[in-house]
């Protein structure tokens, strides 16, 4: 079952590392090291608008939504996972005109992942109903009506 996939697993703590490190964890050394099921994913997970940084954030993120929405029903729930996660890592002290931007973001993702056909049932649905509690939470800490 999902809950016992260690391909999910392994994706998920790597999915960052070609977007941040490629140098450290190009694509073909994660498929040697962890196959071919593993790189598929980080690279489903990988946001197509890395390689247009040129783009402005609004442009990208349109892109990268566009991307998911073709996504196999795994890259979308680890992408919940990790979205759940940054959404929980913002500093809303400090930089509060961020989150309130992300919070924003992921919202529109949020609409993209929840037009899945799949996306009422179980574990996609809780994820999904996770994710839509977490930018609820942020937007209320921030005064930010949906």
């Amino acid at each position: 079952g999902l809950l016992n996939d260690v391909d999910l697993a392994i994706a998920m703590l790597l999915h960052d590392g070609p977007d941040d490190q490629i140098e450290k964890c190009p694509p073909a050394l994660i498929e040697v090291l962890y196959g071919k099921r593993v790189r598929a994913l980080v690279d489903s997970l990988t946001n197509p608008s890395k390689c247009h940084p040129k783009l402005n954030r609004e442009a990208r993120k349109a892109m990268d939504r566009k991307h998911i929405s073709e996504a196999g029903i795994y890259t979308k729930m680890l992408k919940m996972i990790d979205q759940i996660d940054n959404l929980r890592e913002l500093d809303l002290v400090q930089d509060p005109g961020f989150a309130i931007l992300y919070c924003g973001e992921s919202a529109m993702l949020h609409e993209v992942l929840a037009a899945t056909p799949s996306a009422s049932s179980s574990p996609y649905g809780i994820l999904l109903d996770e994710l839509r509690t977490t930018i609820d939470g942020i937007r209320n800490k921030t005064g930010v009506k949906p």
